[in-house]
């Protein structure tokens, strides 16, 4: 028989010393209550991924002007910054816009100072661009947002505005508030070009004389007798109309030409391609954006209170209202995760009541909430928030973090049981757990650290889940070995005598506590019997159902959605119309869109279930637009976003005059756009052929809707080249783009700050002649000789169309072709696979030359996953290496590890059988199953071990019965922890579900093999040692 290892000192300390035990508790209490004041709260975690972002405005210039002159020499310079993995960039009409990715290791901060620089050094960017701005890319929800329907003139609807921004910018909490829909101030002087001509003047020279007659500037200083007097000329203005009086040219005979003599001079508002409306309306949208520190729940409330007094004042003709709450969701989501930790808690509780003694399951009760208020001590340090990952994963820990607990608990019952003093069972039984519970508490930190390695997106989503998880096993383990054992060490006082009611209660725990050693003395011996006879077989089986689920998996019946799918109250209709539609026809689709879905919410059940609506007309570019409809709460609604989405399509019809449409209601780093395919070839014209007959290819697969090509016709384009008579004269064609630019664009005077607001002073052509094409003939360009030659005589004109927006990744050209899988009618993981092993490989062999780089999203997806299995790798070679030191054993190490597999096997059953599809939620609830399913397994064989004299049947079946109870517990408590969430409908958490099917499958299966599979294979190990051990002695 074993021998009984001596008592660990400080396991012994605490277990004797109530008062410190008490006081440490304390500590972790107190720690706990007010880390919770510090945390930070969030509607979801920042998924940002650490980027640099670099905006740089070239005004009137096209998609091909933007990239030759801007979007290559940044390209270049980005390329001798070692941090930056991946740039993309898009040249659109008159900006750029570039996305420097960053390596996971570099320091944010310095990178962006190396891009600064870089980008200073850059002496090629062309006459008439604006510096770059470059800053880093930040991920970022607004928490709640203000919709504005106000029939009013468009300087009251700015004031407006801006008196509503003020007012929520000074509410605590609040960061910032962004204005959709606005209008941005702008001075301008409106000059025709028959004044142009008639007092031979051009805009580039008006500009330049009010530039140089509204200047600031210091003339230094003067000593004199009475002392230092400073000098300035003081010519600034900010007023439109104090520019009036600024004379541009003196006559002969001493007259003065004023600006107001030629120029229609306004201070108004920038001209804008959009249209905002609000229910119908025009109007505003002011999203509220909240401080780290901040409570989005509370600031959503003052919110709501500013918005209901000001409503009150405001006149009839302005209707202002909240219109999308997203700590709504928050509390929703926070209230569904707490009711189903209340529900997993009570059911852990009442298994714990059951099966244990009633003041262990006591003392293993209250460790709960210790262990989770102890955490929150920690949390705040570690950059970690209150959101619904974090708030899962305290759901997650909920069963497990009795484990250790139930483990020392159990043992120092058993010791109790076998006639040893309360002193000494409870500090040898404890003493005696603490290496397997240390060691299974190692294993489940070291299974969730590699998801902390996890890059992009989905990696800085899930961060706080392995953080929180280990954080709390951690606490846990300190709960078990230092504070429980002194709650246990209090003498029992003899139960008193009851009749009645009382007496039948106990009597009836008694019943219930010894059901497991019922179990375990009866059918489980019997099981194991036979299971050590046919140990093979019981092998071969085991092997098989894992064959079986590999090969479903193998075989694409099981879809795997890598990104988690959370769906917003918000649904989206995002279109694009031909380039060359005005902004009046993409505004009428606008409309009708938005009336096919109002007519859909009305055949849903009416507009009850909706809150308000927006619409965005040529925001992105003028043949853009967007219909956003905020709906209910999902427990408000007998619908779903998806069942609306279809309802929309199917109201609005074919719409053949829209090139592009798709529907969005998923948030997170996530989306609707399942597929992302991008193509690259150096023939423009190839690039595009190829990606309109992959397009073609993917509307012909059934399920596959939204498809967009990624193409876009350029918009008609007017091209100047000098004529030979004009080069001879000394006209080149920036004398001639240079005056136009001024005429159709504007001549900037200079840039004023007033009110918090950058505003341009501009002098330009009226309205009128910058929309008619006469105007152009007769536009009068100023020759070397100093005379002004209309531009026909100067200039060769020719019709053709600019290139659309240039899409650019990683020094190349892109498109990119997308498209949704409706999954109510096609399987994402079946198509995908389609689309990677016939239709892309048919597509490169028909155009050679096409390359097909995986799209940002799949290369995410497949870096995540290199960084994943590597990190696991590491991860399982660490516990193989802990467990092979531990048991001296290299075949038991390998036995104990090969419960991970059955425990996956068993986690993608659970999902067969719950009918839901495998995600990245799923594998970090496979990885977590890594460590909670060997621990079983441990303890087992470290039993066995210590068993040794005995025969070798004996200590195997021994050791199993021994450790049936504390495997039994720790699985049902696991299980039952997460068992809530398996029926969870609301479609806010709906997308953690597969984490706990993961989870509860998996260590249920775990739970098998351990007491099955386990010891038939420390049999068949007995067998193979007896083989070598009789093939040596032959020898």
């Amino acid at each position: 028989m074993s021998t009984n290892p001596r008592p660990i000192r400080l396991i012994a300390w605490f277990a004797d010393n109530p008062v410190a035990a008490n006081l440490l508790m304390a500590v972790l209490l107190l720690g706990g209550i007010l880390g919770l004041r510090d945390i930070r709260q969030e509607i979801t975690p920042d998924f940002s991924i650490p980027g640099v972002r670099i905006e740089m405005a070239y005004p009137g210039a096209g998609p091909e002007a933007v990239e030759q002159g801007l979007v290559l020499p940044i390209e270049r310079a980005l390329q001798d910054i070692d941090t930056v993995i991946h740039v993309q960039a898009t040249a659109g009409e008159g900006s750029a816009q570039l996305t420097a990715e960053l390596r996971e290791e570099a320091d944010p901060a310095q990178a962006l100072q190396d891009i600064r620089e870089a980008l200073s050094r850059i002496r090629t960017f062309p006459a008439g661009a604006e510096p770059p701005r470059v800053s880093l890319r930040r991920h970022g929800f607004y928490v709640i947002s203000i919709g504005v329907a106000a029939d009013l003139a468009r300087r009251e609807r700015h004031r407006l505005g801006e008196t509503l921004r003020q007012r929520l910018l000074a509410l605590e909490g609040v960061a910032d508030v962004q204005v959709r829909g606005g209008l941005t101030p702008e001075i301008h002087f409106e000059i025709p070009w028959q004044a142009l001509r008639d007092h031979d003047l051009t805009l580039a020279e008006i500009a330049e004389r009010l530039r140089a007659a509204s200047a600031d500037l210091p003339a230094g200083r003067l000593e004199s007798a009475r002392g230092e007097v400073l000098l300035r000329s003081r010519g600034y203005r900010e007023q439109a109309r104090e520019f009036a009086d600024i004379p541009l040219r003196t006559s002969p005979d001493g007259g003065l030409l004023r600006l107001r003599d030629i120029a229609r001079i306004e201070d108004g508002f920038a001209e804008s391609r959009q249209v905002f409306e609000f229910k119908g309306r025009p109007g505003l949208r002011l999203d509220v954006y909240q401080v780290d520190s901040a409570d989005p729940v509370k600031l959503a409330a003052q919110v709501r209170e500013l918005v209901a007094g000001l409503q009150a004042r405001l006149p009839e003709s302005v209707a202002i209202s909240v219109q999308n709450d997203r700590s709504e969701r928050l509390a929703e989501r926070r209230a569904i995760l707490l009711r189903n930790g209340a529900l997993g808690l009570m059911l852990v509780i009442l298994a714990l009541g059951i099966f244990l003694d009633l003041r262990l399951a006591f003392w293993v009760t209250v460790s709960i909430p210790v262990v989770f208020i102890g955490s929150l001590a920690v949390l705040p340090h570690l950059d970690v928030s209150l959101n619904m990952i974090s708030l899962f994963a305290f759901i997650l820990a909920v069963g497990i973090v009795v484990d250790d607990a139930i483990i020392v608990g159990e043992n120092i019952h058993a010791r109790r049981q076998q006639g040893l003093p309360l002193r000494e069972a409870v500090a040898l039984g404890a003493s005696e757990m603490a290496v397997p519970v240390l060691f299974a508490v190692g294993t489940n930190i070291l299974a969730f650290l590699p998801l902390l390695a996890v890059p992009g997106a989905i990696g800085q989503f899930m961060r706080d889940l392995p953080i929180v998880a280990s954080v709390v096993f951690a606490v846990s383990l300190i709960e078990a070995l230092l504070v429980l054992p002194a709650h246990l060490h209090r003498r029992e006082s003899p139960a008193p005598s009851h009749g009645g009611a009382i007496a039948r209660l106990r009597a009836l725990h008694q019943r219930s506590a010894g059901l497991l050693d019922r179990l375990r003395n009866g059918p489980y011996r019997r099981l194991l019997g036979l299971t050590l006879r046919h140990r093979y077989l019981t092998l071969t089986l085991f092997c098989g159902g894992l064959a079986l689920m590999a090969a479903w998996y193998a075989s694409g019946r099981i879809d795997l959605t890598w990104r988690p799918e959370i769906p917003g109250n918000r649904v989206d209709a995002e279109l694009d119309k031909p380039v060359d539609a005005s902004l009046e026809q993409t505004l009428t689709m606008v409309r009708r869109v938005e009336q096919a879905g109002l007519r859909a919410i009305e055949a849903l059940g009416g507009r009850q279930y909706l809150q308000s609506w927006f619409t965005r007309t040529g925001s992105r570019r003028p043949t853009y637009g967007e219909v956003s409809l905020i709906l209910v709460p999902d427990d408000q609604r007998p619908f779903t976003q998806e069942a609306l989405t279809r309802e929309w399509r199917r109201q609005l019809g074919e719409v053949p005059e829209v090139k592009s449409l798709f529907f969005e209601y998923l948030v997170g780093p996530g989306g609707n756009r399942s597929l992302q395919l991008a193509l690259s070839h150096r023939d423009r014209r190839v690039l595009t052929e190829a990606a309109r007959e992959l397009a073609r290819a993917l509307r012909d697969i059934d399920g596959v809707v939204d498809v967009n090509d990624g193409t876009a016709q350029g918009k008609r384009q007017l091209s100047f080249t000098p004529t030979a008579e004009a080069r001879v004269a000394g006209l080149d064609e920036a004398a001639i783009g240079r005056p136009l630019r001024d005429a159709f664009h504007g001549a900037e005077v200079r840039r004023l700050l007033r009110n918090g607001h950058e505003v341009r002073v501009l002098a330009r052509l009226p309205a009128a002649q910058r929309t008619d094409l006469a105007t152009l003939a007769d536009y009068p360009v100023r020759a070397p000789d100093g005379h002004l030659l209309p531009l026909s005589q100067v200039a060769d004109i020719h019709w053709g169309r600019a290139p659309a927006a240039i899409q650019r990744e990683d020094g190349r050209r892109i498109l990119t072709v997308s498209a949704s899988i409706d999954k109510a009618h096609a399987n994402g993981r079946q198509i995908r696979a389609r689309v990677q092993e016939q239709i892309l490989p048919a597509l490169r062999a028909r155009y050679p030359g096409l390359e097909t780089p995986a799209a940002s999203s799949r290369r995410d997806r497949q870096r995540t996953f290199d960084h994943i299995f590597r990190n696991l790798g590491w991860a399982a070679l660490a516990m193989f290496a802990l467990f092979a030191a531990l048991f001296r054993s290299y075949g038991q190490a390998m036995i104990v590890m090969l419960t991970i597999s059955f425990a996956i096997a068993g986690a993608m059953a659970g999902h067969v059988l719950l009918g839901y599809d495998l995600s990245s939620v799923s594998l970090y609830g496979m990885i977590a199953l890594g460590g909670l399913a060997v621990n079983g397994a441990l303890v087992l064989t470290l039993r066995h071990n210590r068993l040794r004299p005995l025969s070798a049947e004996d200590a195997i079946e021994r050791a199993a019965l021994d450790r049936f109870r504390p495997i039994v517990l720790t699985t049902l408590t696991t299980t039952l922890g997460v068992t809530p969430m398996l029926f969870e409908t609301a479609l806010q958490a709906r997308f953690l579900v597969p984490m706990a099917i993961a989870l509860s499958f998996g260590t249920l299966t775990a739970m098998l093999a351990v007491l099955l599979l386990v010891p038939a294979m420390l049999k068949i190990g007995n067998d193979l040692g007896q083989w070598r051990r009789n093939a040596a002695g032959k020898a």
